[in-house]
């Protein structure tokens, strides 16, 4: 009997297993490799399942987490770390899909769930049709990649006209295109534009990456062809707009006098819920000679920025959103924007976020804490000066003090205390009033400076400054 024979049967039925496991599931040796499979999971059931069989060391896990974007998870546990990776894997992707769909049936209602594009193939790069060996340098990359229409053209047909250029092998001529479209798309109006535009030259991979480029975006290469698509469009025709804007508040600082541009359209555009490229801008909440993000993030907005996860790196006009509401809340903190102007702007940003998801969830409930209808001021005695008055309508024109009105209810107790409703010429007592407003300072913390804080100081400021021309000895 030959030695294989040999080996006990129950031997032979226990390695079997193991051997035929091996042939047939190779363990991927990356990162990169786990990176991939996680991405090609349904649910995050099974995701944890496929972890738990690579059996990864922290180290490799961390490795996993870098391969899909994440940063600042080396202070996590290994149980939540493996949570992150799974959400931002699996259960991120599929929210994008959702996005993706719900755009779709807005944008066209004929199209049935059946018809749709499956997430696979949405997730991945297109193939490419193989290009023609025969077809003439100097072509221009917009025309059709083929059309199914056209019968085959005889193998002596040398130029035939609906091929593409190989730009692979002209780089000058890809070039040369690429700069041309992203001029095209910094001209267009909307991104419904420039997506007619773009589908309407057939672009390669290859160039549409080029165009990428030429509109100075970057690491976008392991992108799907749909998500290259879309950041191209962002940055091409959003970005501009959003300076476009900025640039007309420059004008009219400059020169008040000078006629307004276009009202931007009215309805937000959403954004897409893909992560910036842009860096996150550190606050530099403490040091005055920071002008860009200085705000105490323990307030409403800061406690909504770290609620939002690695969602506040979510690409909103080219930057990660926690730096656009940064700079918001730094504008009501500085006062080059009122505190109702404030929450109009954390508004409209909440309004393009993706439903239900974790950044509009936490901008929502910021909200809804500094913010209160517009209602009629409080009574004060006909007999308060009119600085006094100006401060009661400055002071409720704040959506936070509409909401938490201790400041009004506290002025008003002042007011009742020291005037009636007879006209009182006499001097004002300016040391003692300047002591018992500058008291309403003081209620508050300075965490509620992107809601108001700092408002109510300046205009309780401005009324003292007014009534010191009223003031006795």
């Amino acid at each position: 009997m030959p030695e294989d024979e040999q080996v006990p049967a129950e031997e032979r039925v226990r390695d079997a297993p193991e051997a035929d496991a091996a042939d047939a599931a190779p363990v991927p040796t990356t990162p990169a490799d786990v990176a991939a499979r996680l991405g090609e999971l349904a649910t995050e059931e099974q995701g944890a399942a496929y972890l738990q069989e690579q059996q990864l060391a922290r180290e490799d896990l961390l490795a996993v987490a870098s391969e899909l974007g994440m940063t600042r998870v080396d202070r996590l546990s290994n149980a939540k770390l493996q949570e992150r990776v799974l959400n931002q894997a699996i259960s991120t992707r599929n929210r994008f899909a959702g996005l993706r769909e719900g755009w779709q049936e807005r944008h066209d209602p004929a199209v049935t769930p059946s018809a749709r594009v499956p997430q696979d193939v949405i997730e991945s790069p297109a193939e490419e049709p193989p290009e023609r060996a025969d077809a003439p340098a100097d072509l221009a990359p917009t025309a059709a990649a083929g059309d199914a229409s056209t019968p085959t053209t005889p193998e002596t047909t040398t130029q035939p006209a609906v091929e593409r250029p190989d730009t692979a092998q002209n780089p000058a001529t890809e070039q040369s295109a690429a700069s041309a479209i992203a001029t095209h798309l910094r001209e267009t109006a909307t991104t419904e534009q420039g997506s007619a535009y773009l589908k309407d030259q057939e672009l390669d991979r290859e160039t549409l990456l080029a165009v990428a480029g030429e509109l100075g975006i970057t690491r976008v290469d392991r992108l799907s062809n749909a998500k290259l698509q879309e950041r191209v469009l962002n940055q091409a025709i959003s970005t501009r707009d959003k300076f476009a804007g900025l640039r007309e508040g420059w004008q009219k600082q400059r020169d008040p006098a000078a006629a307004p541009m276009a009202d931007a359209p009215a309805a937000p555009t959403p954004v897409a819920g893909m992560p910036s490229a842009a860096p996150l801008l550190p606050n530099a909440w403490g040091d005055p000679t920071k002008k860009d993000i200085n705000f105490h993030d323990d307030g409403q907005i800061g406690s909504a920025i770290k609620n939002m996860g690695e969602d506040a790196r979510m690409d909103v006009d080219g930057e990660p959103v926690a730096n656009v509401l940064g700079r918001v809340a730094t504008d009501v903190v500085t006062g080059r924007r009122t505190a109702a102007e404030g929450v109009e702007a954390y508004k409209k940003i909440r309004d393009r976020l993706p439903e239900g998801g974790p950044a509009r969830q936490s901008l929502d409930v910021a909200i809804t804490r500094i913010d209160a209808p517009p209602s009629a001021p409080p009574a004060v005695p006909a007999g308060a000066p009119e600085p006094l008055k100006a401060l009661m309508n400055d002071l409720h024109s704040i959506p936070l003090l509409r909401r938490d009105p201790r400041e009004t209810e506290k002025l008003q107790e002042i007011l009742r205390e020291n005037f009636d409703d007879a006209p009182d010429d006499g001097p004002i007592h300016l040391r003692r009033f300047a002591r018992d407003l500058r008291e309403l300072k003081g209620l508050r913390h300075e965490m509620e400076g992107d809601a108001g804080k700092f408002d109510v100081e300046r205009a309780i400021e401005k009324a003292i400054n007014a009534l010191d021309g009223k003031s006795g000895p």
